[in-house]
């Protein structure tokens, strides 16, 4: 910290910085409620699906992003016999960042 005749100076210079460190800490606050915000959708549409799958019956292909089967094609199997699923995620279930 510099020295300074003016003591009042001193003071605008310090009280700048902590203005400016503030609004940095704001800026990255409201990133990080935005990526919270945003996992919470994904993870909101992740668990509509998954009970979706349990309650209707579906079989998990539908939710998988692997794309090594038709989802409902009854020669497809399920993931026991892929072994590759892959959850596609709440973009292509139309329930990604937009909401």
């Amino acid at each position: 910290m510099s020295y300074h005749a003016n003591p009042e100076q001193s003071v605008r210079e310090s009280l700048a910085r902590v203005v400016a460190k503030n609004e940095r800490l704001e800026s990255e606050l409201a990133e990080v409620k935005s990526q919270l915000a945003e996992s919470q959708r994904r993870e909101r549409a992740a668990v509509e699906d998954f009970e979706s799958a349990a309650h209707n019956g579906n079989i998990l292909c539908e939710f998988c992003g692997a794309d090594c089967i038709d989802a409902g094609n009854d020669t497809g199997g399920d993931t026991d016999q892929c072994g590759c699923f892959v959850y596609r995620g709440p973009q292509e279930a139309g329930k990604g960042a937009e909401e």
